[in-house]
Formats: C-alpha cells, structure tokens, sequence
C-alpha cells in the first residue's frame, strides 16, 4: 500500500487545522516555519526575507542561481545531504563540514554495541558516576506531547555533554525522535551545524518515531511505533511519506465527525469544534495514532444527556465512553459497542447500520490470510515504511519502540514469556533489510507507567528473554531534558 510522492498531499504545515479538508489539502510547504522561535508560524505573518526577495528578483531576470547537486545521489554521504537540504529549504550555505556533529547510521551501529540498559538511564546516581551516556528518544515541541523546544534541550544537554566529556573523554549522544514529524528536525540539524563550539560534546542523531499497523492474530490488528534513526528530514521521499500519514488522518476524523453529524444533526458535530475541543491546531496535532480515542470522547461529550434522556443507567455510559474507540480492534471488527454506539447517533439502527459499514469499509484495517497482507486505509503498514527508507542513502536503522507494551497484544503460549512477540520482531527484521536492529529496553513511556515502574523486574525479564533469543541491540531514553537539569556539578 504504498503511497508514491505523485500521489502525495497535506495541509500547509503552518496553517491552523480546518474543517474545509478539500479545500485546504495542498501541496507541502516546508518554508513555513518561524526559524528562530522553532514553532509554528502564523498563516498571517507578514515577515519577508533578503533571500525570497533575492528569488524572486532573480527569476523576473532569468537567473534562478547554480543548479544544487542531486540530493538523492547514493554516493553522497549524510552531511553532504544535508547541506543541500538547509541550502534549498532556507537557501543558506552551510559546507558539508560543519554538520560534523550528526552522527551517521554506521557510527551510531558501533555506538550502539558498547550500551547496556542503564546508559540511557537519566538518574542523580548514573549522572554523578558519567553512567548515562546515550538518549535516543527525546521529543521536542514538534510533537503532539513534546514540552521542550529545540533550542533547551540542545542546551540543557550541551551542559551535561561538556560535564561527561570532561570526565570521560567522550560525547554524548542524543537523537531526537519526534511522533510522525520531521519538521522539528529539520530546525535541529541546521542549529547544530550552525553552533559546533556550542554543541561539540554532543554526538546528534537525526531521527524520527514512526507509527504502523502490525497483525496480532488473524482477527486482530494493533498500532505499534519505530524509532528511525540516520534520517535525512529534507528527503522529498521521506517528507511526502510523513505528510501523507497526517493527510489520511484528518480525512479520517472529517468522514467519522461528518458522518455522525449527517445521522444526528441535533447534536451539531463540527470538524472545527473537535479541533477546538483538543487543541489541535498544527498539522503536528495528527502525528499521532490513537486519534480515535480523541474522536470518541467528543462525540460522547455531546451525547451524554441524551443518553441519560433514554435512562440509560449511568455505568453504561461510562462503559460506551471508555470502551468505544480506546483501541483499534474496538473500532474496527465492528464490535457490539461500536455498532450500539452508532445506533444512539443515528436514532435508528437503520441509519446506524449505513453509517457502521460506511466507516468499517473505507477505514477498518483488514488482514488477508491467503496474501498475508494488511490494509489501512488512515495508518502506515509496516512494510511502507520500509519500502520508502529503502530508497534512502545511507540508509537509516531502526529500532522497536516500547515492545514491553507491544507485547500485551500478543498471546502468551505455555511457561515462556512473551514468545510471540520475540517472532514478531524476527520477522519485521528480516523483512527490513538490516535495518531493524535494536529494540527500546528504556522508554520515557515505561517512566510515566507507576505499575511498571513498582515492579521493574517484569520489564528487566522480557527485556533480558529478548536479548537472549534475538540479536536485535538495546536501545533507549528518558526524560531528559525533566531529569538533567540539576547536574552532578557547575559545569561552564
């Protein structure tokens, strides 16, 4: 199911997310973004620059400059890449040289090999003995949930870096992995190439957290995520994958908010009140895949008193609200809930049933034992992912983001732990090429689990089955930029 790039749309990054889908669907523009505040610029912004002058001044005259080399040429390395990338997305020259502090796919692999669990662990005791040496899941504001912007966490860590590399001789190594998004990384890479003396303790991984639709058993699929790391976030390929994923996405919240508001029109369910309603206001907001859920609570929001107008008995309410739309398998084998739901919206369960196989066949993810093929029509499948990584020079590697988690969806078979899951992830690596070679042993989404957290010793046994049935490689990351900030000692 691969998307190629003619076949590529989304909404103008900057632009405040509309109902009017058709009408604002449009070709990618990455120039907009505000480049020293490293966040999303207004649609009203009457800001010019020298060098869009410069353009337009030299394309009424005939002379559109020297022609950039080919950025899709296999024989140029990273840095060169990325060079061309900054010159054509801000028209700014910065030599290959000066993004010596990203680190490369292979570079990173070596790296990788020397870690346990707790180098990526971000605690007073690892800071004060230079035990944590590796953070390879940081977001930034350029995610749904990040908090931090670019520019703190460089210098929150630039600290730290210059502490640890006095003591050890050696750079720490950050990777910034923000939720189906890589405009933020964009803003990254060329602040370090721009900032060496500033940022020379810190080895930066350019990278990226991906979302996919994996097959659990024949009956079921789940949502899982990758962590990518070597990417290069000016690669048309990689740009029109991204922007593809958030296009489908908001297609899929117009068809379900529309949908509802046809069938029940006293409810007046609007595409502009759900983004209101969670504050989605940048493409940004769709970078992530449990939008369902975000869907459900507002249709319920609207629903709740005439559900207790029918004397529906307040427990089931609560059970609607919380079991509708909370995972993809409730939403899409077309459960009990799902279909009583539709019936409550629509009035009759004649107009419930138009609208639950209208949604069920554009969007319902379906597994076809003959072909062994999954499809989805809002969300990636694993192996698109890969079939567009594949096109990219040097290629990335990758790494299974928080599989202890993954590992719920699985059955569990006989005395062993987790075995199902361990295929699982033999099987997505040999179908990536060599790309696949880690999996997240330390996850900032493990930190925010309490339970998990009280009892690490679950986490410690699926994570120590896995490295002794596979040879996939650790890797992990924490809250950062919350955890560094109170250092081991004043560093200049």
């Amino acid at each position: 199911m691969y998307i190629t790039t003619s076949q590529c749309v989304s909404y103008k990054n900057d632009s405040l997310i509309s109902p009017q889908v058709n009408d604002n669907i449009k070709k990618h523009n990455s120039n907009s973004f505000n480049n020293d505040l490293f966040i999303p610029q207004n649609n009203n912004s009457k800001q010019v620059s020298f060098n869009g002058i410069f353009s337009f001044v030299s394309k009424i005259l005939g002379f559109d400059g020297p022609k950039l080399p080919d950025d899709t040429d296999p024989s140029l390395s990273l840095h060169e890449k990325l060079s061309i990338g900054v010159k054509k997305e801000w028209d700014e020259d910065i030599p290959p040289e000066k993004f010596k502090g990203i680190m490369s796919p292979a570079k990173l692999k070596a790296h990788l090999k020397n870690l346990t669990t707790e180098n990526f662990i971000c605690t007073e005791e690892n800071k004060d003995n230079c035990i944590y040496n590796t953070d390879l899941d940081c977001i930034t504001t350029f995610s749904y949930n990040g908090r931090e912007c670019i520019q703190d966490i460089l210098d929150e860590v630039a600290k730290y870096a210059n502490y640890y590399k006095k003591k050890t001789g050696k750079n720490f190594v950050l990777a910034f992995t923000d939720n189906d998004s890589i405009e933020g990384l964009k803003h990254a890479v060329r602040r370090v190439a721009n900032n060496n003396d500033r940022y020379k303790n810190i080895d930066f991984v350019p990278g990226m957290k991906i979302s996919f639709i994996y097959k659990v058993s024949d009956k079921r699929c789940e949502n899982g995520k990758l962590l990518v790391y070597g990417v290069n976030p000016f690669s048309d390929n990689v740009n029109d994958f991204v922007l593809n994923t958030l296009a489908r996405r908001q297609d899929m919240i117009v068809d379900f908010i529309s949908g509802a508001a046809e069938l029940y029109r006293d409810a007046h369910f609007t595409e502009h009140e759900f983004y209101s309603n969670n504050n989605m206001y940048f493409s940004k907001d769709l970078g992530q895949s449990n939008l369902y859920s975000k869907i459900r609570e507002y249709m319920m929001s609207k629903r709740d008193k005439d559900l207790l107008g029918l004397q529906i008995p307040p427990d089931e309410i609560y059970k609607l609200s919380e079991g509708i739309f909370s995972s993809m398998d409730t939403i899409f084998n077309g459960s009990n809930d799902f279909e009583n739901f539709c019936i409550l919206i629509a009035g009759s369960k004649e107009n419930a049933n138009s609208f639950v196989n209208k949604v069920l066949d554009k969007y319902s993810t379906r597994y076809d034992p003959e072909t062994n093929e999954i499809f989805s029509a809002s969300e990636n499948i694993y192996s698109d992912f890969i079939n567009c990584m594949k096109l990219e020079t040097p290629r990335p590697i990758m790494a299974l983001s928080a599989p202890y988690y993954l590992s719920h969806h699985f059955e569990h078979s006989g005395d062993k732990i987790f075995p199902n899951v361990v295929n699982f992830m033999k099987s997505l690596q040999k179908y990536s090429a060599g790309m696949l070679l880690g999996f997240e042993s330390a996850s900032p989404a493990y930190d925010l689990d309490k339970e998990l957290t009280a009892n690490k010793d679950a986490l410690y046994n699926f994570n120590t089955y896995i490295k002794e049935n596979t040879n996939l490689q650790e890797v992990g990351g924490s809250f950062v930029t919350r955890n560094i900030i109170n250092l081991p000692v004043d560093v200049d």
